[in-house]
């Protein structure tokens, strides 16, 4: 597994990002820094910790690969 991140961390990238925080409760959850605002966004049960991040990767070339897909079928 990839090393956890601390949104000190994350946030002295200074840039904006997708995460998934992992969580005490054994689950992930989908979340997204916001270099603007200096914070993370997302959406967990009030009594759930987050123990810390890992950064989501978009396979390279999705985009291309999209926008074929989409030509194809259109």
């Amino acid at each position: 597994m990839k090393k956890l991140l601390t949104l000190k961390e994350i946030g002295e990238r200074g840039r904006n990002g997708e995460y998934r925080a992992i969580c005490d409760n054994g689950k992930t959850y989908e979340a997204s820094y916001s270099a603007e605002y200096k914070c993370m966004f997302f959406c967990i049960p009030y009594d759930v910790k987050v123990l810390g991040y890992v950064e989501t990767s978009i396979p390279e070339h999705a985009a291309e690969a999209a926008e074929l897909i989409w030509e194809k079928n259109a």
